[in-house]
C-alpha cells in the first residue's frame, strides 16, 4: 500500500498485454515444453541455466605395445601417457604426463582392453572419459600366434632332416624344450606339440606348431656324392 491509503492491483500479466500483444513477451525464447533453448539470450546472460546436457566425452585410448613373452607369462606393466586435466579454476584445461602401473595378465591378446573408468580426459561441466589401455602385439624373432596356438619355424640343416634329429628350442618363458621327431623332416613337415602353445590365467592352453624350413648344402664333395646315391637310391 502507498501513502494515502492507495493500493496497486493491476495484474503484471494485464501490463505485458497491454504493451506487447501478448502476456508473455519471451514466449519465443522457449520452446514448445517450456525449456530455455541453447544460446538463447537468457542461456548466456545466467550462467546456461536449463542448458541441454553436454555429449559425454570421447575414450582416452592409450596403445601399450607389448612382446609376446609378456603376453604368454602376463606381467605388471608401466604405461606412461598424456591426458587432459583441469585446471584449478575449474574452467580450463592443461596437458598433463602420467603414468600407470597395469596388469597384463597371460593370454592377453591383439586389441585386448585394459579400462578405467572415469580416469581419462577431463573437462568442465561433464564426466571424466573412459581411460582405455589398448594391447598391441610386438613382432617376434621366431615365433607367430595364431588365436590360443604358437607357431615356431625352425630351421634343421640336411642331415638333421633326414635322420630326423630332435629339434630344441627355446620356449617363450624361457624352458628349452627337447622335440622328439619320428618321420623324415621336409619343407612341408609340421609337428604339433600339444599344451606347448600360449597359456592362459584360467589354466588352459594352446598348441605348438612346429614348422620347418631346411637347409640345404651349398656344395657337396665327389667322394660324398657317391656315398649320397648309395643310401639314397634315386626312386
Amino acid at each position: 500500500a502507498l501513502q494515502g491509503g492507495y493500493q496497486f492491483r493491476v495484474n503484471p500479466e494485464e501490463i505485458f498485454e497491454r504493451m506487447f500483444g501478448s502476456e508473455n513477451p519471451y514466449a519465443h525464447l522457449f520452446d514448445e515444453e517450456g525449456k530455455e533453448e541453447f544460446g538463447t539470450m537468457f542461456g548466456y546472460a545466467f550462467g546456461g541455466m536449463k542448458q541441454k546436457p553436454l555429449e559425454s566425452l570421447p575414450p582416452l585410448i592409450v596403445p601399450v605395445h607389448c612382446t609376446l613373452n609378456e603376453l604368454y607369462c602376463g606381467c605388471l606393466k608401466p604405461v606412461t601417457y598424456a591426458r587432459r586435466k583441469l585446471k584449478p579454476d575449474g574452467r580450463t584445461t592443461i596437458e598433463v604426463s602420467e603414468e600407470k602401473l597395469i596388469e597384463i595378465k597371460a593370454g592377453a591378446g591383439e586389441d585386448d582392453r585394459i579400462v578405467f573408468t572415469k580416469q581419462g580426459n577431463e573437462a568442465a561441466g561433464i564426466e571424466n572419459s573412459e581411460l582405455i589401455f589398448l594391447l598391441k602385439q610386438k613382432p617376434h624373432s621366431y615365433y607367430t600366434r595364431k588365436g590360443k596356438n604358437l607357431i615356431y619355424k625352425a630351421k634343421v640343416c640336411l642331415a638333421d632332416a633326414l635322420c630326423a634329429t630332435p629339434v630344441e628350442i627355446s620356449s617363450l618363458d624361457g624352458r628349452t624344450l627337447r622335440i622328439a621327431i619320428d618321420e623324415v623332416i621336409n619343407p612341408h613337415t609340421i609337428k604339433i606339440v600339444n599344451g606347448e602353445g600360449m597359456k592362459f590365467s584360467n589354466g588352459t592352453k594352446g598348441d605348438l606348431h612346429l614348422h620347418f624350413e631346411v637347409i640345404f648344402p651349398k656344395f657337396i664333395p665327389a667322394e660324398a656324392k657317391s656315398a649320397i646315391l648309395v643310401l639314397l637310391p634315386r626312386v
